[in-house]
C-alpha cells in the first residue's frame, strides 16, 4: 500500500522520516502499521542514492512500497518535489513522475513551476529527437507559437497525463503533478531540469 499524500499535512521532521525507515515509532507518532516504511537492505541502498540524485528510480510495476513511501516522506520533509522515474524493460520507455505539493508553497507559484517544468521536458524531448538543437537555432528557425505546437507535440508523442491516484501513484489534492513517458536518457534529463527550475523557484 502506497502512502496518499494529505493535503495541508504538517511537515515530517528528517530524524522522524530516518526512523521510520528502520522499523522505530516515529516522535510525532506519524506513520501507521497499516504503510510500509522499514527498508530493506537494497531498498535502503536505493533510497541513499535518491538523496544524493535528488529522486527516485524504480523498476516498472515494483511493489516497493516501502520505499516509495520513505521517498515520499522525505521530500515532504525536506521541502523538495516528489520525483520518480519507473524503468521498464530495455525495449520498454521509462515513466517520469513529479509531484510539486511536497514544497508546500503559494499554489500560483507552484502552478507556475509546473508549467515551466511542462515546457522545459517538451524542449528535451523534442530536442532528443533531432528537432531542435538549441534555444538560438529554435528562434532563428520557428516563431513562437510555431515552437509552443512543436513543443505540445512532443509531449502528447510521450503520453503526458496529470496523475490520478492509484496503488502506485501518490498525488496531491491540488494537481501540481504531471507523469510522461519516454526515453531513459531524456527521463533523467527532465528530472535534473526539473530539480534545478524548483531550486531557482525556491
Amino acid at each position: 500500500m502506497v502512502r496518499a499524500f494529505a493535503k495541508e499535512a504538517a511537515r515530517p521532521s528528517l530524524d522522524d522520516v530516518e526512523r521510520l525507515s528502520k522499523g522505530k515509532p516515529s516522535k510525532s507518532k506519524m506513520g501507521s502499521r497499516a504503510v510500509p516504511h522499514r527498508l530493506t537492505l537494497a531498498e535502503r541502498k536505493a533510497y541513499e542514492i535518491s538523496k544524493k540524485k535528488g529522486f527516485l528510480v524504480m523498476r516498472t510495476n515494483s511493489r516497493s512500497y516501502p520505499l516509495a513511501n520513505t521517498w515520499r516522506n522525505y521530500c515532504e520533509a525536506s521541502g523538495t518535489p516528489y520525483i520518480k522515474i519507473e524503468q521498464g524493460s530495455v525495449a520498454q520507455s521509462d515513466t517520469f513522475y513529479v509531484d510539486f505539493s511536497p514544497m508546500q508553497e503559494d499554489p500560483s507559484r507552484l502552478e507556475a513551476l509546473r508549467e515551466a517544468c511542462l515546457t522545459e521536458a517538451a524542449r528535451i524531448i523534442k530536442t532528443s529527437e533531432g528537432g531542435v538543437a538549441s534555444d538560438s537555432e529554435s528562434d532563428a528557425s520557428a516563431s513562437d507559437s510555431e515552437q509552443e505546437s512543436e513543443g505540445l507535440k512532443a509531449l502528447s508523442d510521450a503520453n503526458l497525463e496529470t496523475l490520478e491516484a492509484n496503488e502506485y501513484d501518490q498525488v496531491s489534492e491540488g494537481g501540481y503533478a504531471f507523469r510522461l513517458v519516454c526515453g531513459r536518457q531524456e527521463t533523467k534529463a527532465i528530472a535534473k531540469a526539473v530539480l534545478e527550475l524548483a531550486a531557482k523557484k525556491s
